[in-house]
């Protein structure tokens, strides 16, 4: 049994190098005609249907290259070659014919000849070592330095320099151009399509090509200057046409003395989070576990810092802003009571309305969640962490005008109300010291202008931080998962926290009137329920609420 394996290992081993030295179909929906190789790495072809096409050494899509017409410069006339004023007679019709270092190789009646240039008028017959027994040659083609002639089964490569023959099964059938590229693949162009062969295995391990260029613009500028907390997201490209699984990827980043390098993934660097001052960024790419590397360009970036005048500036808008919102709550609260006084039971189902809606923005946005996030951020500008207050007064303000729009309407869409909750949630978590982590799942095809009821979720989530982690210092988490169904949205929201049966929340007394408000804005039609999740030992390991509402 033993002796079976390894005959069938062996087999296999065989089977695999030989593979490598046979030619290999790349495309071959029609006849190829054309093709082109360029320092990008990109190999461009043409088709019969007059379609260009370009091939990165994996996949193939079509393109709008354009390709030169590349005369031969000399003439075949039945049995005669023209070449710069010069004739060659053959004794039979000629059937091919290239220039090659100096001399015109010609094909005439499958048998190979030469001429030196200026052409003599009568051509010398050519022998090949190592090709004495082929029977004929049908066509010449010229790559590189190399001559390739093919015969009626085979392909043969000739090496100019070291007079080496390399011969091969001629899968393609009918040749039309050849190309080697600077990786030392062989592609070949045929009456079948486009064929490859990993003609030079030496090369390779060439370092891979390396393409960088900004989001959405497809720019890659050398110098940046950017405010403090902007964002700057790079594509990264690297790819090599033989060994693409061993690619990788790299960011450097330069800061006074400091070098801090990544290893970049997904093909996506985001450049955040820096601190005032002057930079230099640039990307590598390189083969795992070789030592050369291709770099790209270095990009000059200088921060600018904020002034603390300007973060008093922001904070004295947001207070003003505040006090405008406190008015217009106080205006708009006056001309309801005095609706009310006059049409109490034509209005009374609004007015019950718009009480749900007054409470749910009372309980998300309370006196002491505001007083936490101001005090919060006034900590921050105490100890000059300028950059820190901006960024989250940013988000204070843009969350209040979330609170002031969602009041005012009945539903909103799923994005806003995603954003909403990612901003609340971040704000709660500077409030409480960085007590507890997030994360906000939402499924990647899902129709983010789809609308739902607004300010059912936050409750929830609320409820999770205030009672949930009571008396846990560590490991806190929240987890909010939106799943779009046929006319309705489920949203779980789930912590690891102590549980609704634990001491301290049985102890607290608390009756949370959110909840009631949420379960009579869902109606009878949607609901919400609460599960209790303990581990193996029936410890409690936090509580998982499913919410049920609509979704249009």
């Amino acid at each position: 049994m033993r002796f079976l394996f390894h005959i069938l290992s062996l087999l296999f081993f065989t089977q695999a190098l030989s593979q490598q030295d046979q030619l290999q179909a790349v495309w071959t929906q029609t006849g190829v005609t054309k093709l082109s190789a360029q320092n990008s790495g990109i190999l461009h072809f043409f088709s019969e249907d007059f379609d260009a096409f370009e091939y990165n050494g994996y996949q193939s899509k079509k393109c709008a290259h354009e390709f030169e017409d590349q005369k031969a410069g000399f003439h075949i006339d039945a049995n005669t070659v023209s070449y710069q004023g010069k004739r060659c007679i053959l004794p039979q019709a000629v059937s091919s014919a290239q220039v090659y270092k100096n001399e015109m190789i010609i094909v005439s009646n499958r048998t190979l000849y030469k001429s030196p240039i200026p052409l003599n008028i009568v051509a010398d017959t050519l022998k090949l070592e190592g090709l004495e027994e082929v029977e004929g040659f049908d066509k010449i083609l010229v790559f590189s330095n190399y001559l390739l002639l093919q015969d009626s089964t085979d392909l043969h490569v000739w090496n100019y320099r070291n007079k080496r023959i390399t011969s091969f099964e001629n899968r393609a059938g009918e040749i039309n151009a050849a190309v080697l590229d600077d990786f030392g693949m062989l592609f070949i162009a045929s009456a079948k399509g486009l064929f490859k062969l990993n003609f030079l295995p030496e090369q390779n391990v060439k370092e891979p090509l390396l393409k960088v260029s900004e989001d959405n613009t497809h720019d890659f500028r050398r110098e940046l200057k950017l405010d403090s907390g902007e964002i700057i997201i790079y594509n990264v490209e690297a790819f090599h046409p033989v060994l693409q699984e061993e690619v990788l990827v790299y960011s450097q980043l330069k800061f006074e003395d400091e070098i801090k390098e990544e290893l970049i993934e997904d093909g996506t660097f985001v450049l955040k989070d820096l601190a005032p001052g002057k930079y230099s960024l640039r990307f590598y790419t390189k083969l795992e576990g070789e030592v050369h590397s291709r770099f790209s360009k270095k990009i000059a970036i200088e921060v600018k810092g904020v002034e603390s005048f300007a973060v008093w500036m922001y904070l004295f808008g947001l207070l003003g802003l505040l006090l405008l919102l406190s008015i217009y709550s106080n205006v708009r609260s006056n001309t309801y009571k005095a609706s009310l006084e006059t049409q109490r039971d034509k209005l009374i189902l609004e007015n019950k309305a718009l009480k749900f809606e007054q409470q749910a923005l009372q309980l998300q946005m309370n006196p002491h969640f505001i007083f936490n996030v101001l005090n919060s951020i006034s900590g921050m500008v105490a100890v000059k962490d300028n950059e820190g207050a901006r960024k989250y007064i940013n988000e204070f303000s843009q969350l209040m005008r979330s609170v002031l729009h969602q009041s005012r309407s009945e539903f909103i869409s799923l994005e806003h109300e995603i954003d909403y909750l990612k901003k609340y949630l971040s704000l709660e978590r500077i409030t409480r010291n960085s007590s507890f982590e997030f994360e906000v799942n939402v499924p990647q095809e899902c129709n983010m202008q789809l609308t739902t009821l607004p300010m059912i979720v936050q409750p929830f989530v609320e409820n999770a931080i205030v009672h949930g982690f009571k008396g846990k210092k560590t490991s806190n988490k929240i987890w909010v998962t939106f799943i779009p169904l046929e006319n309705k949205l489920e949203v779980h929201v789930r912590d690891n926290g102590v549980g609704r049966n634990s001491k301290q929340d049985k102890n607290s007394g608390h009756k949370s009137v959110g909840l009631q408000v949420v379960k009579e804005r869902l109606g009878k039609k949607y609901n919400f329920k609460m599960i209790d999740l303990k581990d193996e030992q029936g410890q409690p390991q936090g509580t998982e609420v499913i919410i049920k509402m609509p979704l249009k």
